[in-house]
């Protein structure tokens, strides 16, 4: 498993302390390996995430690590895409996450040759093989050996 990016939370305050917004920004990591697409704050804050949506279209994502509060915290089977944090802070109470690191590994990629080759039969309901006509080797039976079908005029 290697390190896909790590992001960290930022909150933007205007000059008199009012949260103008808030965002997790990737610091290390290829870009694009994983995607934070959304999240969700404690009950009634605005700012303090504890959930995180996330996507990756090039990697399964096998392992997610936060930090917050003096804590952390260590998914090692997250599923759905999605990371819900178990972090506390010194009283117990559930921390807002402030660092986030997933890591995973490269999706395989569907590799053609190793698809079976249809060979053209049928299976009728009964499970057995229904005839198509065709011949075992794949062509069409005419004299010329390619596979187009032959038309009879009347």
């Amino acid at each position: 498993m290697e390190h896909l990016a790590t992001f960290e939370f930022v909150v933007e305050e205007d000059e008199d302390g009012t949260i103008i917004d808030c965002y997790f920004e990737q610091t290390e990591g290829d870009d694009g390996a994983v995607t934070i697409t959304d999240f969700d704050s404690k009950d009634d804050e605005v700012c303090e995430p504890v959930t995180v949506y996330y996507k990756s279209a090039t990697h399964a994502v096998g392992q997610v690590s936060s930090f917050g509060g003096m804590d952390t915290h260590v998914d090692e089977e997250p599923e759905d895409d999605v990371y819900a944090s178990a972090l506390r802070n010194r009283g117990g109470q559930q921390a807002a996450i402030s660092l986030l690191h997933f890591c995973g590994t490269l999706l395989e990629e569907d590799d053609e040759d190793d698809e079976e080759m249809d060979d053209g039969d049928e299976v009728d309901d009964d499970g057995g093989e229904v005839d198509d006509g065709g011949d075992a080797d794949g062509d069409d039976g005419d004299a010329d050996g390619d596979d187009d079908t032959d038309l009879e005029t009347l």
